[in-house]
């Protein structure tokens, strides 16, 4: 999965500013999302699995909660239109 081309975004400190361009949706993603959007705006993508891993080498979490709140960040992105597969 990747970042929607509809979709900019802007550092603003340690989080994101997100606008989807396609719906006119904004929305504010946390240091945390902001490491997996990051990766997520890979040219190859990445997956779920991947994205768990930056969580749990970056910060100080465990596999099941990385897993938990990976999915959420994904559910939500996929709602919000910024993400394909």
């Amino acid at each position: 999965m990747r970042l929607s081309p509809d979709v900019v975004y802007r550092r603003v400190n340690d989080e994101l500013l997100v606008l989807n361009l396609g719906v006119s949706r904004y929305f504010q993603v946390n240091p945390s999302g902001t490491l997996l959007w990051e990766l997520l705006g890979t040219d190859d993508g990445v997956s779920e699995t991947d994205l768990v891993t930056a969580l749990t080498d970056t910060f100080e979490v465990d596999d099941e909660t990385a897993r938990t709140d990976v999915a959420a960040f994904v559910d939500a992105m996929r709602s919000m239109g910024a993400l394909i597969e």
